[in-house]
């Protein structure tokens, strides 16, 4: 197992914890990764790691003894050739410059070697690794599940759920979305109790069906009743037709006995013009 030693701060990383103390940000870690670099720099002038070989898989976050612990796993499932595993760098969002090398850690002739996976022989490598944060508790790193992981912890800083397993994390989750949907319930607009002030018994079941009359053609038995008005495009044969507010036809045929409230285009194949205007004349 190989032996680091504190996660150091670079200037970057010390110049971000700067932003997120004064101006009240939230520090993001993006990845940590793992390279097999020799060490022979100064870790505050760092940018990047030595040589940069893969990201492990981070399972947990969260405060511990008065730091931040991340935890983060790493198979050689994907390593195609033998290296010392040598380096740690945790690299973290900076809002001016976007990501930088936050911190970092060598473990130099402390090393631990990793095997290429020849298909059976497949190690994990588990890494706890506590970063200084001025003692800010603002922060965040993404949680990924790792299968291969033997306890897997989850800790979110926006909605409090704090597990050891995802069970566990799974069950709480559910418990949060339980008590939302209560919650909702309980306020007014909540369980359908009305549907914009209407209530279940004002509405058609959804199994409900009327009778209707095709596109074109087909015919109604019974009154028709019409509350507004009629347009008719075709021919309308009916025996008996109330009629609120007039029907308009373009023609009209028999001897309309009965009717009132029709106004038509034509009387006859007669315009109104063709008619002469009817004059009261009072004779004394």
């Amino acid at each position: 197992m190989a032996e680091f030693g504190k996660m150091e701060l670079t200037q970057k990383g010390s110049q971000l914890l700067n932003k997120v103390i004064t101006r009240e940000k939230r520090l993001e870690i993006s990845r940590i990764a793992v390279g097999k670099g020799e060490f022979s720099e100064n870790v505050w002038d760092m940018e990047n790691l030595i040589s940069y070989v893969f990201d492990t898989i981070i399972v947990k976050s969260g405060e511990c003894e008065g730091q931040w612990e991340i935890e983060a796993v790493f198979t050689n499932e994907n390593v195609r050739e033998d290296f010392n595993f040598r380096e740690i760098g945790v690299f973290a969002v900076d809002p001016d410059f976007g990501e930088i090398l936050y911190s970092y850690s060598n473990a130099s002739d402390k090393c631990d070697y990793i095997s290429a996976f020849n298909g059976s022989n497949l190690e994990e490598e588990k890494l706890n690794i506590k970063i200084y944060t001025a003692g800010t508790s603002n922060v965040y790193a993404k949680i990924v599940r790792s299968e291969m992981a033997n306890q897997i912890g989850y800790d979110n800083s926006v909605t409090d759920i704090n597990c050891n397993d995802v069970q566990s994390a799974i069950d709480k989750l559910y418990k949060v979305i339980c008590e939302v949907d209560t919650e909702a319930k309980n306020k007014n607009g909540g369980n359908a109790d009305t549907v914009d002030g209407k209530h279940a018994s004002d509405f058609a079941e959804k199994n409900h069906l009327h009778d209707y009359l095709p596109l074109s053609g087909g015919n109604l038995a019974g009154d028709l009743d019409i509350e507004g008005q009629l347009d008719l495009h075709g021919t309308l044969n009916a025996e008996d037709v109330n009629v609120s507010q007039g029907i308009q036809a373009e023609s009209f045929s028999g001897d309309g006995s009965g009717l009132t409230g029709v106004n038509a285009d034509t009387v006859d194949g007669k315009h109104a013009k063709d008619f002469a205007q009817y004059t009261r004349v009072v004779r004394g």
